[in-house]
């Protein structure tokens, strides 16, 4: 029963991750739509890589063919959608898999890697931080006041997330 109530409470968990990942990933795309007339290609090339990462992650986990160069540029008025529909994907995949599970795939310079579910879904959530910190560093370059991403800033202004109900 303790196996049961840890792989639940790593699930809720990882359902809060993508919640604040989709959270402010439409933040991230709320300013630049707000600053269009601000030089901020680099944060567009970064949040529509983030995006396309994470289409490429769930299809991999799902063994859904895929057709996506990671850094293909996304038009600034699809990043919302897009966002919502790699946020639905992997709260479907926390609901319909074990996260124990292993997934085998292909790279797109052709190795092949086998990983346990929660490591792919892992790697969208440390990657997502990863570029949302350097849109942080090109918009303060560029004179925005960067958006403060935090997972406990996240906690403090969502505390129910909206996965949870």
């Amino acid at each position: 029963m303790k196996a049961e109530s840890a792989t639940s409470e790593m699930t809720d968990f990882f359902a809060e991750l993508f919640d604040q990942n989709y959270y402010f990933n439409e933040k991230v795309i709320a300013e630049l739509m707000q600053n269009q007339n601000i030089t901020l290609g680099r944060c567009h090339d970064l949040i529509s890589h983030m995006l396309n990462a994470h289409v490429i992650w769930n299809s991999r986990i799902n063994k859904a063919p895929i057709d996506i160069n990671p850094w293909s540029p996304r038009e600034l008025d699809e990043l919302s959608q897009l966002n919502k529909s790699c946020f639905d994907a992997s709260i479907l995949i926390l609901r319909d898999s074990s996260l124990n599970s292993q997934v085998e795939y292909t790279t797109q310079s052709g190795k092949v890697f086998k990983h346990k579910i929660r490591e792919l879904l892992f790697q969208v959530i440390n990657h997502s931080t990863y570029h949302r910190a350097q849109i942080a560093m090109e918009f303060r370059q560029s004179g925005i006041t960067p958006l403060l991403t935090d997972y406990i800033v996240y906690k403090m202004i969502v505390p129910n997330s909206p996965s949870e109900g």
